[in-house]
């Protein structure tokens, strides 16, 4: 029994064995080449359908190269370089089992292409399109409906109104060029300080709408007398008290303005661009002298400058202090005789500072004191064109007793007056009196 097991197994070990693996090894070979040439067909079938689709579209455009082993390129450039087709060059009685059995062959990288010694061409290089070429035309609609007929015409008729608008050139000295520069000198002689020269050309631009034209009371620097406290202290004397005209002087008012007879404030001075003192403390300083028998006359010139007036330290309630220790009478008298009955700048201005002043003055201007003078007064200023002294007029006439706010017989009619002289956009007056008498309607 034992001998029959040995028996046995020599026979599977050296007959069953060995013919197992051949047999494994002829199947793992016969496997190998069903793939390679499964991989040469799809090659095969891949070339000849791409050589076929080159060739019919060289044969629609003519016969180009007399050898068929040669095709060219498919955009018909005009370089002329052909393309050389891939030839499958293998023979079947190469394909032996040792060369199959190499596997050296494809995992060195070569691959199938190496082995069936494929010619793989160089890419053609895509020529540089020229300037030319590039260009591209469009077509534009040019029927009736699409082109304006008149364009040369309107071209024309802008290209004249261009030239109307260009800044003609300088002509010879002429009267108002004269006057011109007789202004600049006279504005440059006044300045107290060095101004830069477009404020100069600024000031004198402007000389339509007189923006920098007012009232100025104090023209010169000013010229502040500091003590010493310690020196005061030690002194025995107490420090002599100084004049009102000194101290006007001190805040920087010409000669020219402290004269005790009374003249007409004017409104056509221009900025002199002095030093000032701070206008609190000048307040200050001249309300000590409020018994003065010219007080009265340097206060109205005070609190009417432009300086004092558009500084928030000079308040109303400063004013109207002030205003109360003196005699209403011989304050509206001294008023009247410095500025004119048709200044409504001023006007305004006054009764802005002092507001219990007001009914005061427009009694004293107009003793009717009607609402039907005020119209009048209005229609003659609008009939005049003196449309910046209609503006300060309405603003100065509504708030009052006989021209209140809301919506008045008189406030309409003063906006169908307005309203009736049409929109002229030449006066902006105009435009801003509407715009007042509109607002002080809706008010109630």
């Amino acid at each position: 029994m034992h001998r029959c097991v040995q028996v046995l197994g020599a026979l599977v070990v050296h007959v069953y064995v060995p013919v197992y693996l051949h047999i494994c090894i002829r199947c793992f070979e016969i496997n190998r080449r069903y793939r390679f040439f499964s991989a040469i067909i799809t090659i095969t079938r891949t070339r000849a359908y791409a050589s076929a689709s080159i060739s019919d579209v060289h044969s629609q455009a003519g016969p180009r190269a007399a050898s068929a082993d040669v095709v060219y390129d498919s955009q018909d450039s005009g370089s002329g370089s052909p393309i050389a087709r891939n030839q499958f060059r293998y023979d079947a009685e190469d394909l032996s089992d040792s060369d199959l059995s190499n596997e050296q062959s494809d995992e060195d990288g070569t691959g199938i292409s190496a082995m069936l010694q494929l010619e793989v061409p160089m890419p053609a290089q895509t020529p540089v399109p020229s300037t030319f070429e590039s260009i591209q035309f469009r077509e534009f609609d040019v029927r009736c409906n699409g082109f304006d007929e008149q364009l040369l015409s309107r071209t024309a008729k802008l290209r004249e109104l261009s030239k109307e608008l260009e800044p003609r050139p300088a002509t010879a000295a002429s009267s108002g060029s004269d006057a011109e520069l007789s202004l600049r000198k006279q504005v440059a002689r006044s300045l107290q300080q060095k101004v830069p020269r477009a404020y100069l050309d600024m000031i004198l631009t402007e000389n339509s709408s007189h923006k920098f034209q007012d009232w100025h009371f104090m023209t010169e620097n000013a010229q502040a007398m500091e003590t010493d406290p310690w020196a005061a202290f030690l002194s025995a004397k107490k420090p002599r008290k100084q004049s009102l005209k000194g101290l006007l002087k001190s805040f920087g008012v010409p000669s020219q303005h402290l004269s005790p007879q009374l003249r007409l404030i004017t409104i056509d001075m221009y900025d002199t661009a002095n030093l000032l003192q701070p206008v609190h403390v000048m307040c200050m300083q001249l309300q000590r002298y409020y018994k003065c028998r010219e007080f009265a006359q340097s206060f109205i010139c005070f609190i009417l400058d432009r300086s004092v007036f558009n500084s928030p330290e000079c308040t109303s309630a400063w004013c109207e202090g002030v205003y109360r220790r003196l005699d209403a009478e011989q304050f509206t008298k001294t008023y009247c005789q410095l500025v004119a009955s048709d200044n409504y700048l001023l006007h305004l201005r006054v009764s802005r500072q002092i507001p219990r002043f007001h009914e005061v003055l427009l009694e004293k201007l107009f003793p009717l004191g009607t609402c039907e003078t005020l119209l009048c007064e209005f229609d003659r200023l609008l009939e005049a064109k003196e449309h910046q002294k209609l503006l300060y007029f309405t603003l100065f006439i509504y708030g009052t007793a006989p021209m209140p706010f809301g919506d008045t017989a008189a406030s309409r009619r003063l906006r169908d007056r307005v309203y009736g002289v049409g929109n002229d956009g030449n006066y902006v007056e105009l435009v801003i009196i509407r715009s007042y008498i509109n607002f002080f309607i809706k008010i109630v």
